[in-house]
C-alpha cells in the first residue's frame, strides 16, 4: 500500500473527489485538481479556492474572485506554503504508526473502479488493550494494472464519520491559472 501512495506523490498532476459525512456541520463534498509543483484548485461546498505558490484566490457561491496572500485553510493545521510539501505516504504512515492503535489488515476482495480492476486492501484500527473497540477502518482500492490507488474509504464508527476519496486523471493535462 505504501508503494501505491508513493506513486500518487510522484505525479505531475491529478484530480480527486472527496465526500464526507458524519461531520458536526453536516456533509461535505470536495473536488480538487493538483499541478506540481505549486498549483491547487479546490471546490469545497459553495467555496472555491485556487492556490498558486504563495498567492490565493477565493470566492463564495460563484461570486467574484478575491486575490490574497497566504491563507489558513480551515481544518488544516498547516500553512499554505507547506501544502505543496504534503505527501500521501507519510500521512498514511502517521496514521498507521499511532502508538494508541493496533491494526489488522487483509485483502477483502476485488472490484472495478473507473474501468480498472482493483484489489481492495482493508485496515482496521482498534484501541490498544481493547481489540473489540473498533476506532477506524480504511479500505483502499489499488489498480492491478498500474498500482495507483483509485479509491480510499475511511470510517470511524465511534463518531459516525465516513470519507471517500476517488483519485483520477493521473498526469493529465490540467491547467490552473489565476482567475483574475
Amino acid at each position: 500500500m505504501a508503494y501505491a501512495f508513493r506513486l500518487i506523490d510522484s505525479l505531475r498532476s491529478s484530480r480527486g473527489h472527496m465526500t464526507m459525512s458524519g461531520l458536526p456541520n453536516g456533509n461535505l463534498e470536495i473536488t480538487s485538481e493538483l499541478v506540481q509543483p505549486n498549483r491547487l484548485h479546490y471546490k469545497i461546498g459553495s467555496k472555491e479556492l485556487i492556490l498558486i505558490g504563495p498567492t490565493a484566490y477565493s470566492r463564495d457561491n460563484e461570486g467574484p474572485w478575491k486575490k490574497g496572500g497566504p491563507i489558513n485553510i480551515p481544518g488544516l493545521p498547516i500553512k499554505q506554503e507547506d501544502i505543496f510539501q504534503m505527501k500521501s505516504e507519510p500521512f498514511i504512515r502517521r496514521i498507521l504508526n499511532n502508538p494508541k492503535l493496533a491494526f489488522k489488515g487483509k485483502i477483502s476482495g476485488e472490484e472495478t473502479i473507473d474501468g480498472y480492476k482493483a484489489i481492495i486492501y482493508e485496515i482496521t484500527g482498534t484501541a490498544r488493550g481493547n481489540s473489540r473497540a473498533e476506532i477506524f477502518s480504511m479500505r483502499t482500492w489499488i489498480a492491478t494494472e498500474d498500482g495507483f490507488p483509485r479509491k480510499l474509504e475511511m470510517v470511524n464508527p465511534v463518531t459516525g464519520f465516513k470519507g471517500t476519496i476517488r483519485y483520477f486523471d493521473f498526469n493529465a493535462n490540467i491547467t490552473i491559472n489565476p482567475p483574475i
